[in-house]
């Protein structure tokens, strides 16, 4: 019986593959800023992306996202994961894409609107690290575990923010 199973797990593995079209027949996709790897790697780290096999979906944006007559009336900034909103930048690291926040340098209170989320502070730096990935270093790792929970950051200069997946927080400037 195991034998049949993994038999037809292995024919099922060769016809998934088979399936998928290549590099060469994906559409490529458009993003809003150069690739990351070209823009910011030292030049003694010699870069090379390698092909996958996995794609991401495209971000998506919200009318909630880009609302600038509650950003203009509040000042507050409102961050969704998978949402490019009017602070997120698409980059592309080691053949994957995803979005880096940049909001403007100052000190927030960040309240957590959904359940368990974490939000790092990072450098926009990004270098090759031991195992030969893009990496970047992290400032500082907020955790929120409740809905409404509030917590204070600030953001300096050359610092982006990057969300996990499900976070939805809203961003107000402390004065």
């Amino acid at each position: 019986m195991r034998k049949h199973i993994i038999i037809i797990f292995v024919i099922i593995l060769a016809l998934s593959t088979s399936c998928m079209p290549s590099i060469d027949q994906a559409e490529p996709k458009a993003t809003e800023t150069p690739d990351i790897a070209e823009a910011t790697v030292p030049k003694k780290a010699a870069v090379t992306e390698e092909a996958s096999e996995m794609s991401t979906p495209p971000a998506k944006t919200t009318d909630n996202a880009t609302d600038s007559e509650t950003e203009t009336e509040t000042k507050t900034i409102s961050l969704i994961e998978g949402e490019l909103g009017n602070y997120g930048k698409t980059i592309t690291l080691d053949g994957f894409d995803y979005i880096n926040y940049h909001v403007p340098v100052g000190s927030y209170t960040i309240t957590n609107n959904g359940k368990w989320c974490k939000i790092y502070l990072a450098k926009d730096d990004y270098y090759k690290n031991s195992a030969g990935y893009l990496d970047n270093d992290i400032v500082e790792t907020l955790e929120f575990s409740n809905y409404g929970e509030s917590k204070t950051l600030v953001v300096g200069s050359g610092e982006h923010l990057e969300l996990t997946i499900s976070a939805n927080v809203t961003l107000t400037p402390i004065d």
